[in-house]
Formats: structure tokens, C-alpha cells, sequence
């Protein structure tokens, strides 16, 4: 095949510019399509001078210029798209983004859903139409910028909403989306903004001004404290959990003779109510954690990636009822023990074991919350499980105050010994 010399593309590519095409993706097009086609020609016998003439020919009288015309229609029209799709998007993402957190302040249903339907139209439609015309317009450099910024938005946008929804691998996205605007865009955009501009020093001071608030966007983060909040509230459920076995060993407790059948009694029901907490205590971390029941039995909190999910936690213990199941229980086991007592003294040991299932108490929102609603309502995991924990301690101790009053019976009803 015939192959044109670079003198005769140079005459090809002055030729197209000569006829008013001055689009420059239009006439690389142009120059690569004419000087194929006059490859072509020449391998049927033309010379150049006649395949070019040939070639131009095709296009028609003024044909390069009805071309660039069409051309720039067609790109007026998808400018007009994209606008339209810019501005659809960037309602759609700001409309589902103020909602979802006005939802989720005042924790109203369908928080979770804004939320998660705003991140997705701002990472899979308005950021893409935006980098999509950028990518058109920049040069090299440019381009490489658009990306990092675009990317790196996208990226920590997401990382955001999944540390929302307490949803794994959000500190992955978080830290991976701040890196790349921190170490990808902001240096690339001061670079090229030093090069280019005419009052450099301003354009530095600005870069300083950046920097400085990125590190105290850090320090204000204090994801430092965070931790050490979670890993406190670990240590007070270990704390309470070796308690509550402490507390278990009771049968020095056990008293002898007519009132043994009445401890035994109370001893199963508190094994039974303590048993039950540490299973919901098992389904909630399973739930949570997306983990078989056997493997939650075994894991500590410290080892649970999402121990500060609290969705779980409120759909089981107030959506699907578990924590008016649990108020009963608990009433029924507080009304057992306080019948152990005189009648004269049921009324002061009530006061002392009350769990309070009935109490109305002030939320962090200072709004009257119910019991159920004010340990188990957008609580996360760690908190429900140590609330749970606590309780159990309380069931011990309520059984224990209870033996010891019915070994005291016991003993005092036994005549003593005679002594020899």
C-alpha cells in the first residue's frame, strides 16, 4: 500500500486548514481520513496531485466547511445535554443530600436511604458529566488534574457515606479519597497555578493557607479521641461481663432445709433471664457483623470491625420487638425476687433492684424517651451490648441479695446445737 511522504500530509493538513477548518480534533480527523483515502487512489494507479483532487472532491462544493459546521451543531447540542444532565444531577445530589441529613437529625425514617441515593447520583452522574467536560476542554496537564480532583471527590465522598452508614471499608475509602485530593490535586493545582500565575507570591500564600487547614481539618477529626472512646466502653463491658460471672458463684449462698426449693427456683429464673441476655447480646453482634451466631458467642467487641453500627441494634431490639420481650422478662424476674421478702420490706427492696422498665427518662436530645427507646434507640453496638451487660449484673446481684435473705431465713429457723 502507497504511503504518503511527510511533505505531502504537511500539504494535506495546510490544504484543510486553507478551506476553514480550524477545529483541531475535526482536522486531525480530517487529515487522517483524506490521506488514507488518497492512499487508496494512488494504489489504483493516481498520482497524488489527482487522489487529493479526487479526495476533496467527495466531500463537496465547500464540503470541509459544511462539515465543521455539522460538526459544531452536534457539539452545541451535547454541550446543551450535558448542562441539562449537569444541572438535573447536581439538584437531584444537593436535594437528597440536605434531606438525608435533615432526616437523620431528627432520626425520621428514609435517612439512610437520602443519603446513600445522594452519594450515588454525586459519584455516578453529576461528577462524571463535570469530568467528562473538563477532559474536553484542559490540555495534558490539565486533564491529569481534573482527574485527581474528580477521583479523589468521588472516592472521600463515598468514604463519607459509608462511615454513615457503619458500613466496612469506610475507613479505607475515607483515607484513600483524602490522600488523593491532599497529595494528587492540591500540589498538582498549586503547581500549575504558580507556573501560570503573574503574582506568584499570592498563589503561595494561598498554598500555605490550604495546607494549614487541611492539618487542623485533621486535628478537628480527632480521630484519636474516637478510639479511645470506643476502646473505654470495651473495657467497661469486660469489666462488667467478669463481674456478672464473679457474681455467679453463688451456691455458698444456697440455704438448707424448707427454703432451698424456693432458692433453686429463683436461681432458674435468673440463669434463664441471664441466658437470654447473653443471647441477644450473641444475635446482635451476628446481625451486626454479618457473622454466624458460634462466631459471635467467641468474639470480644475489640475484635468486631463494626461495633459502632447502631441500625442492627435498633431494628432488633425495637423493630422486631426484642426489647419489650426483654422489659417483661425483666418484670416478671424483679416481681420473683421482691415476693422472697417480707411484704413490709418488698416495697424498699423494689426501689433497691429496680431496673427501670417504666421510667421515663431525658434523651441526649432532651426529649422523654421510654426505657426501650432510651438504651436501645440508635445505640451502637457497643453501648446496647454494655447496657445489656450491666443488666445481667443486675439480675446476679438481685439474686444473690435474695439468697442471702433466704439462707439468713434458713438459719434462723434451724434451732442451734447443744454444746457438750
Amino acid at each position: 500500500m502507497a504511503e504518503l511522504s511527510e511533505y505531502q500530509i504537511d500539504f494535506v493538513s495546510e490544504e484543510i486548514k486553507s478551506r476553514g477548518v480550524n477545529l483541531n480534533s475535526l482536522h486531525d480527523d480530517l487529515l487522517d481520513h483524506i490521506c488514507t483515502s488518497i492512499e487508496r487512489k494512488m494504489d489504483e494507479g493516481l498520482g497524488f496531485d489527482s487522489a487529493f483532487v479526487q479526495s476533496i472532491k467527495l466531500f463537496g462544493p465547500n464540503g470541509l466547511m459544511q462539515v465543521q459546521h455539522q460538526t459544531l451543531l452536534i457539539l452545541t447540542q451535547m454541550n446543551e445535554t450535558m448542562k441539562k444532565l449537569s444541572l438535573g444531577f447536581g439538584l437531584a445530589t444537593t436535594a437528597l443530600l440536605l434531606a438525608g441529613i435533615l432526616f437523620k437529625a431528627m432520626h425520621w425514617p428514609g435517612a439512610a436511604m437520602m443519603l446513600v441515593l445522594g452519594n450515588f447520583s454525586l459519584v455516578c452522574g453529576y461528577i462524571p458529566v463535570l469530568l467528562f467536560q473538563k477532559l474536553k476542554e484542559g490540555n495534558g496537564k490539565e486533564k491529569y488534574l481534573s482527574v485527581a480532583g474528580f477521583v479523589g471527590l468521588a472516592v472521600f465522598a463515598t468514604g463519607i457515606t459509608f462511615k454513615i452508614m457503619h458500613w466496612p471499608t469506610a475507613n479505607i475509602l475515607f483515607w484513600s479519597g483524602f490522600m488523593v485530593i491532599s497529595l494528587g490535586y492540591l500540589p498538582l493545582y498549586f503547581y500549575l497555578r504558580i507556573k501560570d500565575s503573574v503574582n506568584r507570591s499570592v498563589t503561595i500564600t494561598s498554598a500555605i493557607i490550604t495546607f494549614v487547614c487541611l492539618v487542623l481539618l485533621l486535628e478537628m477529626m480527632n480521630f484519636r479521641s474516637s478510639y479511645q472512646y470506643t476502646h473505654g466502653i470495651t473495657l467497661i463491658n469486660q469489666s462488667l461481663e467478669s463481674s456478672t460471672v464473679a457474681a455467679d458463684g453463688n451456691l455458698k449462698l444456697m440455704p438448707d432445709g424448707a427454703l432451698a426449693d424456693e432458692a433453686r427456683a429463683l436461681n432458674a429464673s435468673a440463669d434463664h433471664l441471664s441466658q437470654y441476655i447473653e443471647d441477644l447480646k450473641t444475635e446482635l453482634k451476628a446481625r451486626t457483623q454479618g457473622i454466624s451466631t458460634e462466631e459471635a458467642a467467641k468474639a470480644t467487641l475489640m475484635d468486631l470491625s463494626r461495633k459502632n453500627d447502631h441500625a442492627e441494634c435498633t431494628t432488633l431490639m425495637l423493630e422486631l420487638g426484642k426489647a419489650d420481650e426483654l422489659a417483661q422478662k425483666i418484670e416478671a424476674y424483679q416481681k420473683e425476687v421482691v415476693s422472697v421478702f417480707p411484704e413490709d420490706q418488698q416495697s424498699t427492696i423494689a426501689g433497691i433492684i429496680d431496673f427501670e422498665t417504666s421510667k421515663v427518662f431525658e434523651d441526649h436530645y432532651e426529649r422523654n424517651a421510654p426505657w426501650a427507646e432510651y438504651y436501645f434507640r440508635d445505640i451502637a453496638l457497643i453501648g446496647v451490648v454494655s447496657n445489656l451487660s450491666s443488666m445481667q449484673l443486675k439480675v446476679r446481684n438481685a439474686q444473690n441479695l435474695a439468697l442471702v435473705h433466704l439462707k439468713t431465713q434458713s438459719e434462723a429457723q434451724q434451732p442451734p446445737s447443744a454444746e457438750f
